[in-house]
């Protein structure tokens, strides 16, 4: 083996512990949504990064946005709702293939 590769073994042997470490568990994709109580709840406990990663995930914004409305909520303590964005024809056809993991006739349909 060539000191190149080595490293490349040694650096992903760290990245794998260092995830190990922190105790973050993958999210089932299977699993419902956080709710905005849990993101509240996350807010509350000081947890913003979880909290900032439970509102993406109820709202589907993307991270400097999300970012924000935590930080808003924190200040007020109230629920922000995302403002909303007008729906694409066939959108809930496109999710519900989605989220039955028919990933090309859900491309096929969008």
């Amino acid at each position: 083996m060539t000191y190149l590769a080595l490293a490349v073994l040694a650096l992903v042997v760290i990245v794998i512990l260092a995830k190990l470490r922190s105790g973050e568990e993958p999210r089932d994709p299977h699993a419902p949504p956080p709710s905005p109580a849990e993101v509240q709840r996350l807010i509350t406990a000081g947890k913003t990064i979880e909290a900032v990663k439970a509102y993406r995930l109820i709202t589907g914004l993307g991270l400097y946005d999300a970012k924000q409305a935590v930080d808003r909520m924190r200040a007020t303590g109230a629920w922000e709702a995302p403002a909303s964005t007008p729906s694409i024809p066939g959108d809930e056809a496109v999710m519900a293939l989605v989220r039955e993991n028919k990933l090309i006739e859900a491309i096929k349909v969008y």
